[in-house]
């Protein structure tokens, strides 16, 4: 019997899974300091409401946007993964903490941030490279 090989869809749902519980995790465990930012990214400033329908439609766009350019292959499901899985522990924090989501990771005194975060800018780099080398 010959295996199916592992789909885009499975890459996307495990990639994202990973990443909300990786960035969990760890900041269950950091070490530092915590801090709880009510803002977006850039400091946008919103009501709480308003974050939590423009973080749900972060999501959504994501979902929508990597089921449309699945054929683009397995780079392109990781990538969408990983947007999609920061998002989502973004999300999720927002509702753990009051609309406030939790960053830790200071860079030499000019941001502080989360792992979250992170793997959101790594996913649209690779989305990017995947999108310019495809054409």
């Amino acid at each position: 019997m010959r295996r199916r090989p592992f789909s885009t869809l499975n890459r996307f749902i495990l990639t994202a899974v990973l990443t909300i519980g990786v960035a969990q995790v760890l900041r269950w465990f950091w070490p530092g300091d915590i801090f709880y930012n009510p803002g977006l990214a850039f400091s946008w400033q919103l009501p709480s409401l308003a974050v939590l329908i423009v973080s749900g439609g972060f999501l959504a766009l994501v979902g929508w946007w990597f089921y449309t350019y699945r054929w683009l292959g397995p780079i392109w499901a990781v990538a969408g993964g990983m947007i999609f899985g920061g998002g989502a522990s973004n999300l999720l924090e927002r509702f753990m903490f009051d609309g406030k989501v939790a960053d830790y990771i200071n860079f030499f005194n000019l941001t502080t941030t989360n792992l979250a975060d992170l793997v959101i800018v790594v996913g649209i780099g690779l989305a990017l490279k995947r999108i310019w080398n495809h054409q």
